[in-house]
């Protein structure tokens, strides 16, 4: 709207009519997406008007189960890949196996309606014996980390 100053008058009133009909429709679309497209769904669940089908959670929790069933292929130990042997005792190492971070807001082991599994209890569900001492060193540690210790 601006670069047409220096054209003739008719031709200045075509291109601005142009570029405002462009902005006015581009404001249309976006408002339409928010009040009935996928913008509209994830603004009524953040500002907690919006609800989740049965359908919607269940067909969610397949589709993450099924993520996590590929990603942990190698807990498994299918073939003895793993340098586990028959050994049921295990030491972790580091502190995300007490406080993992699993990502930013929306994530499900963020959301206090979904339980979740961390390292450490998802070893003893499979049944290993998990050296609690060194557990509870970084436990200690990440105590006295938050509190500017």
């Amino acid at each position: 709207m601006v670069a047409c100053l220096k054209l003739a008058k008719h031709k200045k009133y075509i291109i601005r009519m142009q570029a405002f009909v462009a902005m006015v429709t581009g404001v249309a679309v976006v408002l339409n997406l928010i009040c009935t497209g996928p913008m509209y769904t994830l603004l009524s669940l953040a500002s907690g008007t919006g609800t989740l089908t049965d359908e919607s959670i269940d067909n969610a929790e397949k589709l993450a189960e099924e993520i996590a069933g590929e990603g942990i292929v190698l807990l498994k130990n299918e073939n003895q890949m793993l340098a586990l042997a028959n050994e049921k005792k295990l030491n972790v190492f580091g502190c995300a196996s007490t406080a993992p971070c699993y990502g930013e807001t929306g994530s499900g082991a963020l959301n206090d309606n979904y339980h979740f599994v961390d390292l450490l209890e998802g070893l003893s569900n499979a049944g290993f014996e998990t050296n609690t001492e060194l557990s509870d060193f970084y436990k200690e540690y990440r105590d006295m980390e938050s509190a500017g210790i």
